[in-house]
């Protein structure tokens, strides 16, 4: 009898012991999965934000890997799924292997855009925005929309790749004011603007203890002499006028004429960009190559014969 109650007790804390270790069961799969899918299901994905469970996205098993563990630095150009289960709930990321680097030139006019693969510009690509192809303007060598600031999904196509990315306004346009200040509707819209906001300007300029508006423009002239006898250096309009009288009374003829075009092209007409060059680092007697975009003060890229100094010395 005693036998019989050490066995069944033995039995109940097996069991019990049992019951315990299956509570400790892993929930998860212990690997992930990827599948390659096609362009026309990753669009659709980005479209939607979302994927959904659905049996054609698991028809090109290219790879597996411990879940909490990524390894997806080999993976080819293309888009893929990957699928893992936790519990019940089968989870699906959506991930991109990329070689596209578009970059969005600050323009204020057009929308301008380069783009680049493996340290090289690429201008014969597919470019859409929202379905809407974006033609490639050889003059500026930019992916350009004139008069445009676009948003939504921007693709690029090349090869059989497609690249997608999210194009997102940091400044939302308005079209009435955008209509305003276009000429020549702003000749006339400027004055009136200045003198019905000038009661709000005054309680601005009040409130602050600064000049605001049609105050503030009021002021400046007055603000840019200030400036310049405190800093001891002309600021402004009295930096521009120091500048001319610089440049009329020059040196020789020849002289003065290449400074008095120097600041009619660069004092009223400023230029602005950028240089990209092929790598992030050089060593000794490595080539440096590089493309230099250069835009006027409206944001209009410009196609121009140029000089490059390094150090005052003329390299092109």
């Amino acid at each position: 009898m005693q036998r019989l109650l050490l066995l069944s007790l033995f039995l109940l804390f097996s069991w019990n012991l049992s019951a315990q270790d299956s509570g400790l069961d892993i929930q998860h799969s212990y690997y992930s999965y990827v599948y390659k899918i096609t362009n026309k299901q990753a669009v659709k994905a980005y479209n939607a934000n979302s994927i959904k469970n659905d049996t054609l996205l698991f028809q090109h098993l290219v790879d597996s890997f411990p879940v909490g563990s990524w390894r997806l630095d080999n993976l080819p150009q293309g888009h893929y799924v990957i699928a893992s289960v936790s519990g019940n709930r089968m989870n699906l990321k959506l991930h991109t292997e990329n070689k596209f680097e578009p970059l969005v030139v600050n323009n204020s006019n057009d929308f301008s855009m380069i783009i680049m693969s493996d340290k090289a510009l690429i201008e014969d690509a597919v470019v859409r925005v929202d379905g809407c192809r974006v033609r490639f303007d050889r003059k500026s060598h930019t992916y350009r929309i004139a008069k445009g600031h676009p948003s939504g999904f921007l693709t690029i196509e090349k090869d059989g790749h497609l690249a997608i990315f999210k194009l997102r306004k940091d400044i939302k346009t308005n079209r009435v004011l955008t209509f305003l200040n276009r000429k020549p509707v702003r000749y006339v819209w400027t004055p009136v603007r200045l003198v019905a906001g000038s009661p709000f300007d005054l309680y601005a300029s009040v409130r602050y203890l600064r000049p605001a508006g049609l105050f503030y423009w009021l002021w400046k002239p007055f603000g840019d002499v200030a400036r310049s006898i405190r800093w001891e250096n002309p600021q402004g309009w009295v930096a521009t006028v120091a500048d001319f009288t610089e440049s009329i009374s020059y040196g020789e003829p020849e002289e003065r004429m290449e400074k008095l075009w120097e600041f009619f092209n660069h004092s009223f007409r400023a230029k602005e960009g950028f240089i990209l060059f092929n790598q992030p680092k050089y060593r000794p007697n490595d080539t440096v190559r590089f493309k230099i975009f250069v835009a006027d003060y409206k944001g209009r890229l410009k196609d121009e014969a140029l000089d490059l100094k390094l150090n005052d010395k003329i390299l092109a």
